[in-house]
């Protein structure tokens, strides 16, 4: 899975009708598949998996399935890109 097939997998989802939770929901779980996996999580993001610690895994999850198939450096690119794809949203006020 490379930052693309993300795009288009991201594309599928109520891009229309909410881009700002859908993005930001992808986000979360890219950060929870790489803390899951003990990878590099940039600081950046503010990601903290909570007490509780990330998402269990769960296989009848798409999301989970689909970011368990890319590495982690397409990971850490496609989280990057949904930071700044967020931060312009917000900017624009499209947020919540």
């Amino acid at each position: 899975m490379n930052l693309e097939d993300l795009k288009s997998e991201l594309a599928m989802g109520d891009m229309k009708h909410d881009p700002y939770g859908t993005m930001l929901n992808w986000h979360f779980q890219v950060a929870d598949e790489l803390y899951r996996r003990e990878a590099y999580v940039p600081d950046a993001w503010g990601y903290s998996p909570g007490l509780a610690g990330p998402d269990d895994f769960d296989p009848e999850n798409f999301t989970h399935n689909t970011l368990s198939m890319a590495d982690d450096e397409t990971l850490v690119d496609f989280g990057d890109m949904l930071k700044r794809a967020t931060a312009i949203l917000v900017k624009q006020g499209r947020s919540y």
